[in-house]
């Protein structure tokens, strides 16, 4: 058993234990409530692990090269094993595990995880797939004036449940100025962009 790691959050229904912040994820402030987390994301120093490093995947085992950033394994849909390089940036690297190996370890634990944003408008989900760049946070920031953001990025679906459904991600979207000016009210600034091969800030967005 993993021990617990300094920071406790919430995302896609499951607890999350990690030793790096993640300032978009939902924090559990009362760690006595958790018994066992499901997911660790922790620092792994072990040359062996990962030693003739090559990107592979499969259910049990998956290696990722986050370039200049870290080396990640993910394992069993339950720890992401990261080796963080001399140039990694800590703000760029907890965004970055939030996306692809997060959603391969949900894919682990045996969720559908399509790369893809989705609103909720009226009781019913809008959900738009593409490649990054396509504009499908574009399209989700201009329906937020009719409904609720369920995912930016990464829609992780159920379907082990006679009714399948979207699970909720975490409220984040990354926009450029002009898409972010009519939302700003409800935007908190979380990196101006400098990370983003579109140039495009990501923000933690006001559900309230």
């Amino acid at each position: 058993r993993l021990e617990t790691a300094g920071y406790l959050y919430s995302a896609y229904g499951l607890c999350i234990s990690s030793y790096i912040e993640l300032p978009i994820l939902e924090k559990i402030e009362n760690k006595d409530s958790v018994q066992t987390p499901d997911i660790y994301i922790i620092k792994n120093t072990d040359q062996q692990v990962f030693k003739n490093f090559i990107e592979k995947a499969d259910l049990n085992e998956v290696f990722i090269n986050l370039r200049n950033q870290a080396y990640i394994r993910i394992s069993n849909g339950e720890v992401i094993e990261v080796r963080e390089e001399s140039t990694t940036d800590k703000l760029k690297l907890s965004l970055s595990l939030l996306h692809l190996p997060l959603a391969c370890l949900l894919y682990q634990r045996g969720f559908l995880c399509l790369h893809a944003s989705a609103v909720r408008i009226d009781n019913k989900t809008h959900l738009f797939c593409g490649k990054s760049g396509v504009g499908k946070s574009s399209i989700a920031s201009k329906m937020l004036v009719h409904g609720k953001l369920i995912t930016e990025d990464i829609a992780v679906i159920d379907a082990r449940l006679e009714n399948t459904k979207i699970i909720p991600s975490f409220p984040s979207i990354k926009l450029d100025d002009k898409e972010a000016t009519p939302l700003k009210s409800s935007l908190s600034i979380i990196d101006d962009g400098k990370f983003d091969s579109l140039g495009r800030s990501s923000y933690k967005l006001d559900e309230a």
